[in-house]
């Protein structure tokens, strides 16, 4: 008998935490949406050159964002051959980037929508926050908006 109970408080401790997975919203941090099964975070991404960081690892530097950690190793030569290309010289780079920038768009469109006439220089600024969008997978295999949380990006240490 003993065995028994013990196998239930096992089932429905499963249960449980199956339960609290699968029940993950608005509500829940971060850190448990990440990590529940089943789900995916659509965090925007912060260009830093060629290098692109999910706000979730970016932090504000006063008039700057930057990586938790802002050190990487990037390749600055290669070789090539028909069939190959690789790395034959790495730098390490500190990121950082302002958070206000200029970037082009389009300022007139074709008649169809489907082509670029006239682009325009503007300056933006990235937001400290976010409406992020979290998607759950289906059983058909697709993911589907879930709900939306907002995100802030935090002060660097």
């Amino acid at each position: 008998m003993k065995t028994l109970k013990s196998w239930v408080v096992v089932l429905v401790l499963g249960f449980s935490v199956a339960s609290a997975q699968a029940s993950v919203g608005p509500e829940s941090s971060w850190q448990e949406i990440k990590t529940a099964t089943g789900y995916v975070v659509g965090f925007p991404v912060i260009s830093f050159g060629t290098i692109g960081v999910s706000i979730d690892g970016v932090c504000i530097d006063g008039d700057n964002l930057r990586p938790f950690n802002p050190e990487r190793s990037v390749c600055v030569e290669w070789d090539y051959t028909e069939r190959n290309e690789w790395c034959t010289k790495y730098e390490t780079v500190t990121l950082s980037t302002s958070r206000t920038y200029t970037a082009e768009r389009c300022a007139k469109w074709d008649a169809r929508g489907e082509r670029c006439l006239v682009t325009e220089t503007y300056t933006g600024v990235y937001p400290s926050s976010y409406n992020v969008s979290v998607y759950k997978l289906t059983a058909r295999g697709e993911y589907r908006d879930a709900f939306s949380k907002q995100f802030d990006i935090p002060a660097c240490n």
